[in-house]
């Protein structure tokens, strides 16, 4: 169940996917406009549509452990 105040994200009809993914480059241009013309389609009309990218920007194990304060 959803919890919120919010009016709009309250409606029963509401449906949502979720995909979670680690990606190891930034996407192609081929890839966001995939993306893009997903979102903008005409035949189906979904005003609420979104992509959510989270950017963590680091480089996991980048470093030697001997390399840090803290192994």
């Amino acid at each position: 169940m959803l919890g919120t105040g919010d009016p709009a994200l309250t409606n029963p009809s509401l449906r949502a996917k979720y995909k979670s993914a680690y990606l190891r480059a930034v996407p192609l241009p081929e890839q966001v406009a995939t993306i893009y013309r997903h979102l903008t389609t005409s035949d189906y009309r979904n005003p609420d549509a979104l992509l959510l990218v989270a950017s963590y920007g680091v480089r996991i194990n980048s470093a030697h452990p001997r390399a840090t304060a803290v192994a």
